[in-house]
């Protein structure tokens, strides 16, 4: 599996997202990294999209920066309901409420209700639970069409996917579950892969 670095030489419109990064750090709330946000706003940049669709909510930092770098609007999902409560607050905060839709839930459950309504997506950014990637993809290649970008982000696990160190028992399954996952996007016909090293890791897949 051969792996790169994304150079990204763009500049991008990150205006009235520093609060929100700040307390996503300062309360321990999983947030992208500043490396990897700017690969996800260069894809956005660079593909125009119209719909986007975020596995991982969190606090809404990722997806307002989506929505500020782009006319897209965003369907986004979110199990955990403090997070999901303060993303509306910050989405309101930043008048995107318009442009975007939160659903509240397992993702792999409202994975198969956006199936059942054939929706499609021009990008789909996966930061959800890591060991759930493999879990979730048959649903994300029904949501795409040709041309679709799906974006992963942590695919490399602190190094740990594609090192041979002892792997505690915590991080086992997690780790297990992204190479499955890294093995699929990277030898399934019906997509181009690229991983990347920057950050925790990050992969883009183009569907076909």
């Amino acid at each position: 599996m051969e792996i790169e670095t994304y150079i990204v030489k763009n500049t991008f419109n990150k205006n009235g997202l520093d609060q929100i990064e700040k307390f996503g750090r300062d309360y321990f709330i999983p947030v992208i990294l500043s490396e990897t946000l700017d690969i996800l706003l260069d894809v956005v940049k660079k593909n125009n999209p119209q719909n986007i669709l975020e596995i991982g909510t969190a606090i809404g930092y990722s997806g307002s920066a989506m929505l500020l770098n782009s006319n897209a609007h965003l369907d986004t999902i979110e199990y955990n309901q403090n997070n999901f409560d303060i993303a509306k607050e910050n989405f309101e905060k930043l008048d995107l409420s318009n442009r975007v839709t939160q659903y509240f839930g397992d993702a792999y459950k409202v994975l198969q209700e956006l199936c059942s309504k054939n929706k499609k997506y021009d990008i789909i950014f996966v930061d959800g639970p890591k060991g759930q990637y493999i879990k979730y993809y048959p649903f994300i290649k029904n949501l795409s069409h040709s041309g679709t970008i799906i974006v992963c982000d942590d695919v490399l696990y602190y190094g740990h996917v594609i090192n041979d160190d002892f792997i505690k028992h915590k991080h086992r399954t997690i780790v297990v579950n992204l190479r499955k996952f890294l093995h699929t996007i990277t030898n399934d016909s019906d997509v181009d892969t690229k991983i990347y090293n920057n950050g925790n890791g990050m992969s883009i897949t183009r569907i076909k």
